[in-house]
């Protein structure tokens, strides 16, 4: 009888959450998991070796498997400046709007690069990196932790790598877009004075063993559709007092997204020596081949335009009513963190782009 009673308050106690609004998902592994989508994300866990290989959508990335959307055939240079990056050895043309530009080099990492030297990366040359929190599953859509954020953004932190954080997102609606924000921005709360560079939306369809694949690529969105929830997941980023990014490849950034519309600065995946991608984008990730001190096996690299008068996208601005993110300002990053409204020393700006 005891049994039954505590049976029957543990329904009712379900039924009540999930009439609050509340979604659960449960994760059996040694020990019993919950990854929690909400408000209160103190259960969102690192998942198991196996339930990884099933279920995150860089594994196949991680493992080499990367979509052809990535790629483009080198071009014909018709920038103003040509650069052989230490890090492929490889040389690589920059467009001309990017002339008198800083170009700084960085990385982007997650568990798959293992323990990192962080002193050796920052000595070799890499002042910038993007440091993964997590991912929402391509199957399950559950969300999960990536089990190295807090040691690569200490170590970063340590060595005086500038750092700014990505999920690799699989959202399909703007509510679970708004859903992965409140998570990284609560990931985040604790190194807010030290992150200095964008929250980032990654926004790529899974790599699975037979080509692309996933949640969001079966979801077959519209454009006008996925640009709503990048654009959800930017705003609510920009309210929590940091800036908004999106990451994509060439591809979908041409032919998945309105990328103009974007209400975000944008972070551009094409691997070439020179990229003719059209649109505005303010770092570029040119290679997924990278060697970097300190980093074992490949990594991402990427190219930071600091300085940059390029356009952030021509979309709804978080705060600015006349339709425009970025028009004709500079993009400088200094520090990232304080709310915007309670600014009163230039050192401490957001990253913004001004008139």
């Amino acid at each position: 009888m005891k049994k039954k009673f505590l049976a029957a308050c543990l329904i009712m106690a379900l039924g009540m959450q999930m009439f609050a609004g509340q979604s659960y998902a449960a994760q059996t592994t040694e020990t019993t998991e919950e990854i929690i989508s909400g408000e209160d994300y103190s259960y969102v866990t690192a998942p198991t070796a196996e339930e990884e290989a099933m279920d995150d959508p860089e594994y196949a990335r991680a493992m080499g498997q990367i979509s052809d959307d990535f790629y483009s055939e080198d071009e014909t240079f018709v920038g103003t400046t040509n650069m052989t990056s230490p890090y492929t050895g490889g040389g690589y043309n920059h467009n001309s709007r990017f002339d008198g530009c800083t170009i700084v080099n960085g990385v982007d990492v997650s568990k798959y690069q293992k323990d990192i030297n962080w002193a050796a990366v920052k000595a070799s040359g890499i002042d910038f990196a993007f440091i993964r929190v997590g991912y929402r599953g391509y199957e399950k859509g559950t969300l999960a932790a990536d089990s190295y954020f807090d040691r690569n953004m200490q170590g970063a932190i340590q060595a005086g790598v500038k750092v700014g954080i990505y999920i690799f997102s699989q959202a399909i609606t703007e509510a679970e877009a708004i859903d992965e924000a409140n998570y990284v921005i609560s990931k985040a709360e604790q190194y807010r004075s030290s992150i200095s560079m964008p929250i980032v939306l990654d926004y790529e369809y899974a790599s699975t063993g037979s080509g692309e694949g996933g949640r969001l690529y079966n979801a077959h969105l519209s454009r006008e559709s996925a640009t709503a929830v990048c654009n959800a997941f930017n705003q609510k980023v920009w309210e929590a007092g940091y800036t908004p990014m999106v990451y994509a490849n060439k591809y979908m950034l041409e032919h998945a997204l309105n990328a103009g519309s974007l209400n975000s600065m944008v972070w551009l995946a094409n691997y070439t020596s020179e990229t003719t991608y059209p649109g505005e984008y303010q770092f570029w990730q040119y290679s997924s081949k990278g060697s970097v001190s300190g980093i074992s096996g490949n990594t991402d690299v990427n190219f930071w335009y600091s300085g940059s008068t390029s356009s952030a996208g021509t979309g709804s601005s978080p705060t600015n009513s006349s339709g425009n993110w970025a028009s004709g300002g500079k993009t400088d990053i200094n520090v990232i963190g304080a709310n915007a409204d309670q600014e009163t020393d230039e050192s401490v700006k957001k990253m913004r782009v001004y008139n």
